[in-house]
C-alpha cells in the first residue's frame, strides 16, 4: 500500500483528471482523508484542437476539498493520445524535485496517459514510487502491490456525498428538490395507497386514467390559458363525451381518490365535473384544477415510491434533500438537468425514473434517458432504476433490450412493474443497500 515513513509535506498524490467528475473528486478525497496527504499534483488535458481540456474539473475539485492553492500542482498535457508528448510535458514541469516520493492513481485516464505517466514517475521516483486505480464495479482503490481498500466492504461505507457537491463537480447547480412537509396530497396518496395498490386496482386505475381522465385534460396544451378557454374546452362534443364518461361510469373507489383531493382543488363537485365560473383569474384556475390534474396524471406514482422510501432511507441515516429527494431540477449553463428520484449511497448515484406507461417502446426510451442522466452526474460508478406500469412480461423483455445499452454485460439498470409496486419500498431498499 502507500508508504507511510515520509512526512506529508513531502509525499504527493499524482491524479489523471478526465471527463470522470466523481472519480476524479472521490480518489482524492479518499487519500486526504485516510493517508493524509497535502500536496496534489492534477494532470489534465489542455484545451486546444487536439482534445477537450478538463482544467475547469481539476480546478472544481480542487475548491470542494478546500485545498489551499500551495496544496495543488496543475499540469496540463497537450495531447493525451500521444505518450511521448505526455513524457516531454511532465519533463517539462519544475515541481517533481519537491516531493521525495510520489503515489499516482490512474483511474480516470485515457491509455496513453496511464502509459506515459506511470513510466515517467516509475522511472524518476523508481522504489519511492507507487501507484492504484479506484475499480469503479467493486467501490475499492486496488494497489499495485496487491492490496485491496477496503477488505470489507467497500468506499461507500467510507465517503459521503451530498447531491449538491455531486452536480457541482459536474458543474451543474441544483434550483430545487421537492420535500414531503410541502406535499399537498397526502391523504389523496394514502387513498390511491390503500384501494389502488393494495386492493389490486391498479390495471383498473390506469385504464381510468387513460380514459377518460387525460382524454378530457391531457390533450390541449393551452387549457389553463383562462377560464373562459378552459370552460369552452369542457363544452367540445367529443370531450363532452369523456365527460358523460366519467360522471356516468368512473368505478366508486376512484370517486372515493377524487373526493379525497384537497377541497380547494377538486376537480369535481358531487360526482359532477367541475365548470369554473368565466371571471375566475388565470392564477386562481391554475391554483384549482393543474395541480390536481398533475397529480393524477401521473405524479402520484412518484409520491407514492417516496413515501415508501422515505422513512427507510432516513433510518439509515440519510438525509432529505441532500441524500435524497424527489423531482430534482438543476443546470448548466442554461442547460436543464432533472431525476425524478434520487438517492446518494455513500457516494454512488441513484436515479430513479418513475411513470405509470404501460407501453414498452415508451419505457424503453425512459430507460435511456435515465441510464444517461445517471451517467452525466454519477459516472460509471451510478445506478438507474425504472419504474413503470409494464405488466410482468413485458419488464422482463425490456430489462433485456436495455442490458446491453452500455455495451456491458452487466446492466446499468434495473425495471420494475406494477405488479412490484406494493412492495416497492423494500425492493429498492434490498436493491441499493
Amino acid at each position: 500500500m502507500v508508504k507511510k515513513g515520509l512526512t506529508s509535506d513531502r509525499k504527493a498524490l499524482v491524479l489523471l483528471i478526465g471527463t470522470n467528475p466523481l472519480a476524479n473528486y472521490v480518489i482524492p478525497l479518499y487519500f486526504k482523508t485516510f493517508h493524509n496527504y497535502r500536496n496534489f499534483v492534477f494532470i489534465f488535458s489542455e484545451d486546444n484542437q487536439v482534445q477537450k481540456g478538463t482544467q475547469i474539473y481539476a480546478e472544481r475539485v480542487k475548491n470542494l476539498l478546500h485545498l489551499h492553492p500551495d496544496q495543488v500542482f496543475f499540469v496540463p498535457l497537450k495531447d493525451i493520445g500521444n505518450v511521448q508528448q505526455i513524457i516531454e510535458d511532465l519533463d517539462m514541469v519544475g515541481i517533481w524535485e519537491k516531493f521525495d516520493e510520489v503515489h499516482l492513481n490512474y483511474k480516470p485516464g485515457t491509455k496513453p496517459m496511464v502509459v506515459g505517466v506511470y513510466n515517467f514517475l516509475k522511472n524518476l521516483y523508481q522504489t519511492r514510487f507507487s501507484a492504484s486505480y479506484l475499480d469503479t464495479r467493486r467501490f475499492k482503490i486496488v494497489y499495485d502491490s496487491g492490496d485491496i481498500f477496503p477488505v470489507l466492504g467497500d468506499l461507500r461505507n467510507y465517503l459521503f456525498l451530498d447531491i449538491k457537491t455531486l452536480l457541482k463537480l459536474s458543474l451543474y447547480e441544483k434550483l430545487k428538490a421537492d420535500s414531503w412537509e410541502d406535499f399537498k396530497f397526502k391523504e389523496t396518496l394514502q387513498t390511491i395507497k390503500k384501494v389502488v395498490i393494495e386492493e389490486n386496482r391498479i390495471e383498473e386505475f390506469l385504464s381510468w386514467l387513460e380514459n377518460p381522465f387525460r382524454r378530457i385534460f391531457k390533450n390541449d396544451k393551452d387549457l389553463f390559458k383562462t377560464a373562459k378557454r378552459f370552460k369552452e374546452h369542457l363544452k367540445k362534443p367529443e370531450i363532452r363525451s369523456f365527460i358523460e364518461t366519467l360522471e356516468t361510469s368512473t368505478p366508486d373507489f376512484v370517486w372515493e381518490i377524487l373526493e379525497s383531493l384537497p377541497e380547494d382543488k377538486k376537480l369535481t363537485e358531487g360526482r359532477s365535473l367541475w365548470v369554473p365560473p368565466e371571471n375566475l383569474g388565470k392564477e386562481a384556475l391554475k391554483q384549482r384544477v393543474k395541480d390536481s390534474i398533475e397529480f393524477l396524471d401521473g405524479l402520484w406514482l412518484e409520491w407514492y415510491v417516496y413515501g415508501e422510501l422515505k422513512e427507510k432511507l432516513e433510518d439509515l441515516g440519510l438525509k432529505e434533500k441532500m441524500q435524497f429527494g424527489l423531482s430534482l431540477k438543476a443546470q448548466k449553463d442554461s442547460k436543464p438537468f432533472e431525476l425524478d428520484l434520487f438517492i446518494i449511497n455513500g457516494y454512488q448515484l441513484i436515479g430513479i425514473s418513475i411513470t405509470t406507461e404501460d407501453r414498452s417502446n415508451i419505457c424503453k426510451l425512459k430507460g435511456f434517458e435515465i441510464i444517461h442522466r445517471v451517467k452525466q452526474i454519477g459516472g460509471e460508478e451510478g445506478r438507474a432504476f425504472l419504474i413503470t406500469g409494464l405488466p410482468k412480461e413485458k419488464v422482463k423483455e425490456t430489462q433485456k433490450d436495455l442490458s446491453f445499452v452500455d455495451g456491458s454485460l452487466e446492466s446499468k439498470i434495473v425495471i420494475y412493474g406494477r405488479e412490484d409496486w406494493k412492495e416497492i419500498g423494500l425492493k429498492l431498499i434490498d436493491e441499493v443497500f
